[in-house]
């Protein structure tokens, strides 16, 4: 059986402390909930929708109007969403009381939001494997 020698165990426990090290860093770069929404509503208050269809800029003009209602504008306008976490953030809006948001409202506000998104945010057209951001 082989001794056990102080170079042996560093050579047997540096690889475990290079995971330990790279775990640490990782956890520490993962945002929470309130992180993001904080960096979101830093961003911009509003886009610049002269270039899109007049009915997009309608719908916009919807969103801005239904959604400062509850919260600042950059929250959803620099929020990192796919078309299915806009779905259920707009149904969870609906829910909330005082928020004034109809079904044909959230329907146009959902969809001036992921016409938003394809132009803006394409990455976040499709959700990544496995993924999920969770609400802002």
């Amino acid at each position: 059986m082989a001794r056990l020698t102080p170079q042996r165990v560093l050579r047997l426990l540096a690889p475990l402390a290079g995971l330990a090290v790279a775990g640490l860093a990782l956890a520490q770069s993962e945002e929470t909930p309130e992180e993001r929404r904080a960096r979101w509503d830093q961003g911009p208050q509003t886009i610049d929708i002269s270039a899109y269809p007049p009915e997009m800029q309608q719908r916009y003009e919807l969103f801005a109007q239904k959604c400062a209602k509850c919260h600042n504008l950059s929250r959803p306008i620099n929020a990192e969403f796919t078309p299915q976490e806009w779905e259920g953030y707009l149904d969870k809006m609906m829910r909330k009381k005082g928020s004034e948001v109809g079904k044909k409202d959230k329907r146009e506000i959902y969809e001036f939001l992921v016409y938003d998104t394809q132009i803006r945010k394409p990455q976040y057209m499709t959700p990544p494997s496995g993924d999920q951001k969770g609400q802002p």
